[in-house]
């Protein structure tokens, strides 16, 4: 019998008491949980909450009320201006979103520096890609006349994108001229295409007709040139309108500025920049005040400020204190400025779970770099220019390691392409000079050099360059055998430079030289040549020390020895010239003449070189041991006296051995082979003087052996005119781009 369950009243209604509660409980606890979190919101960020939640519905006038709300309240809050211009695509609303979010117009700008156009973090590229085609719908419907605001953004729009499209025009014309023709322009002459100097780089461009095989295709290059430079002027002009109509409209003057700083005129950009910051309201916020701080960081910071680009950085980080790039900005701005503790602490902070290797192997790098560590600041900031390819800043850092680790010919061409990155590269260009003539490539030492001394503005804001870059010129002409050119440079150093007495001793080297290399047997020195140091001598004692050089490497032994002695009877402190004397008395056998000579520099304990000379004195007096080989090489590196006998003997050959040992003995008092020359062949020189040179290498194999080994070395040691040449440059070069 099937038995019928029953349910009591009481349990049923109980039951559907508790479902009830139950259902209150869980509906109380959705609401609360709602209201919390709507307190833990910002009202800004509850006003743009809803008005999303409106946009989304298609109520677009209330959702631009709510994104007008939550931007009163908070005028920095981003999401709110895209959501804004999304709402109202107005012109009104495109203006104010360019003023307050001014990196809208990245892509449009007309420079390609990283160090300007910084972005913070949650970057949105998709959000930001939309608004700026909305943005650019907006402006361009707008007919021109509308009003006055859409007039300004049409400009303002329009403008910038013109000068874009104009100077990228340029780069691939410059690329094209650089390599993509039968006979490529070296980068010497494509400066005026850095600089976005239009005008002169179109005259660069109408003079290379002869390096095109094709005509047609010159004539297709100068025409879009002058179609560029048209279109430049036309952008040029309508943001000039904009400037007088709206002074202190954000995207215009920030573009007016880039485009200072690519064209080397950084104090410009500055005064713009400042002019913006100082338009805010009574403690109110700029808009688009962290992009024009970041513009005027730059500019201070390429007008050889850091520690004040630092500053600006830092109002940054105020506003926006994880900014991983402003961080990055800070770090090698306290680097240029020699605040290594800081950087490294930036290091620290910036070396955590979630942060780009790149930025820490930069800081690390340029830490090492600053520590001398310079193995380690090749690797690491190697590593980093993967990321950081347009930042010229880490290529100079890196090309310097490059230098410092001894390789020359990398360095050369980091520091030329730091150089056609940056507006004043007067001292990278340079860096590439010297690089390039310590590789021995002579032709790029040349060319950089050519044009540093071509730009002007360079020139009188760094005198030394000018000293430096004509140096430079004159070893890569002398070294080349350009003996034309070398003579050009010669009197352009004596006529421009600030170290007289290097210029002498160059000068006096190259025509030496010159002249050696020009003649089979005895040098035959240029009347015109000893004319002037014969007319300098009269005020400068370089110059009559190489007025001596000169006549001693012609075979005037004679007169080049009287004027040795006068000279060290005014000045016998002048070790140069004591060195050369007591050489010229040690081939006659005068050796205690020699001795006194070189005490009365009193310099024989402070001087390397004053030391050896005397321990070969000795030597030759019988007072102590022949100088070892261990002695020798202690001294090697550590000369501090160099003269004309450097430069000449670094672009000398000479077939027969014997008779380019007699000129090492008669001209180089300061070299270690000289005086090991003089050493093994004292003996014969006693009697026959520079001749038993010759002969003390014919009557013993061993003596000529060591000869030819030392000359061969002697004559592979290109350093010597390059030492000479590049004086102190890497202590002078600054340490930033």
């Amino acid at each position: 019998m099937n038995r019928r369950h029953t349910v009591h009243p009481a349990s049923f209604r109980a039951g559907r008491a508790l479902r009830i509660w139950i259902y209150v409980l869980f509906a109380a606890g959705a609401t609360l949980t709602a209201l919390l979190l709507s307190v833990r919101l910002a009202p800004a960020q509850r006003a743009y909450r809803k008005g999303r939640d409106l946009l989304n519905q298609g109520e677009n006038s209330r959702a631009a009320a709510q994104f007008n709300l939550a931007l009163k309240l908070d005028p920095g809050l981003e999401a709110g201006w895209h959501g804004l211009l999304e709402a109202e695509p107005s012109s009104a609303v495109c203006r104010r979103f360019a003023q307050h979010l001014p990196q809208l117009f990245d892509r449009d700008q007309p420079v390609q520096d990283n160090a300007l156009l910084v972005r913070g973090t949650g970057w949105n590229e998709v959000r930001w890609r939309h608004s700026l085609m909305l943005y650019e719908k907006t402006v361009l419907a707008a007919p021109p006349d509308e009003d006055d605001t859409a007039a300004t953004l049409r400009l303002d729009y329009v403008g910038r994108k013109q000068i874009a499209t104009a100077w990228s025009e340029v780069r691939k014309i410059k690329a094209e001229l650089q390599s993509g023709i039968e006979n490529p322009l070296p980068p010497a002459k494509l400066r005026p295409f850095v600089v976005y100097d239009l005008p002169a780089a179109e005259k660069v461009l109408a003079a290379s007709g002869t390096r095109f095989e094709n005509p047609g295709r010159w004539l297709e290059l100068l025409a879009r040139m002058d179609a560029a430079i048209k279109r430049a002027n036309d952008g040029f002009a309508k943001l000039a309108k904009v400037s007088q109509s709206q002074p202190c409209f954000v995207p215009t003057q920030l573009t007016l500025a880039y485009t200072e700083c690519a064209r080397g005129k950084p104090t410009m950009a500055e005064t713009r920049c400042r002019k913006l910051l100082q338009s805010a309201p009574p403690q109110g916020k700029m808009p688009g005040e962290v992009r024009i701080r970041y513009c005027l960081a730059r500019a201070v910071e390429l007008a050889g400020r850091p520690s004040a680009a630092a500053a600006e950085i830092h109002r940054i980080l105020a506003l926006d204190p994880h900014n991983l790039q402003a961080m990055l900005r800070l770090a090698a701005l306290y680097l240029q400025a020699g605040r290594t503790k800081e950087a490294g602490a930036i290091v620290d902070e910036l070396a955590q779970p979630g942060t780009m290797d790149a930025k820490t192997s930069y800081i690390k790098g340029m830490v090492s770099l600053l520590n001398g560590e310079y193995q380690a600041a090749d690797a690491q900031l190697t590593t980093a220019l993967q990321y950081y390819e347009h930042q010229p800043e880490v290529r100079y850092y890196l090309a310097r390691a490059k230098q410092r680790v001894g390789h020359y010919l990398l360095a050369s061409n980091e520091f030329a392409k730091v150089a056609d990155q940056t507006p004043h590269s007067g001292w990278p260009l340079a860096a590439a000079a010297a690089s390039a003539l310590a590789a021995g490539d002579t032709e790029d030492a040349g060319g950089a050099a050519d044009a540093v001394l071509n730009q002007q503005d360079w020139l009188k804001a760094a005198p030394r360059l000018r000293d430096y870059a004509l140096r430079f010129k004159l070893a890569a002409a002398a070294l080349e055998g350009a003996h034309e050119m070398a003579n050009i440079a010669a009197k352009k150093l004596l006529h421009h430079t600030a170290s007289r007495e290097l210029a002498n001793y160059l000068t006096a080297g190259v025509w030496a030289g010159q002249a050696y290399t020009q003649a089979d047997a005895d040098v035959v020195i240029d009347k015109n040549h000893l004319a002037f140091f014969e007319a300098a001598a009269k005020e400068e004692p370089s110059a009559r020390y190489c007025l001596a050089f000169l006549l001693a490497a012609a075979g005037r032994v004679e007169e080049a020895q009287n004027g040795l002695e006068k000279l060290n009877q005014a000045q016998p402190q002048y070790l140069l010239a004591a060195l050369h004397l007591a050489r010229f008395y040690l081939i006659r056998g005068k050796t205690e003449r020699a001795a006194r000579v070189l005490e009365r520099t009193g310099q024989i304990d402070k001087s390397p070189d004053a030391a050896r000379a005397m321990a070969l004195i000795d030597w030759l007096q019988g007072i102590k041991a022949s100088p070892t080989t261990h002695d020798i090489a202690e001294t090697v590196g550590k000369n501090e006296v160099l003269g004309p006998h450097l430069g000449f003997f670094a672009m000398t050959t000479c077939a027969d051995g014997r008779a380019f040992a007699q000129r090492i003995v008669l001209l180089d008092p300061v070299g270690e082979l000289g005086h090991n020359i003089l050493r093994l062949t004292y003996a014969q020189v006693r009697e026959q003087g520079l001749e038993g040179v010759a002969a003390a290498a014919g009557a013993d194999r061993q003596v000529d052996l060591a000869i030819r080994t030392g000359i061969a070395e002697y004559q592979a040691d290109s350093s010597k005119l390059y030492r000479l040449a590049i004086g102190r440059f890497w202590d002078d070069l600054p340490f930033h781009p």
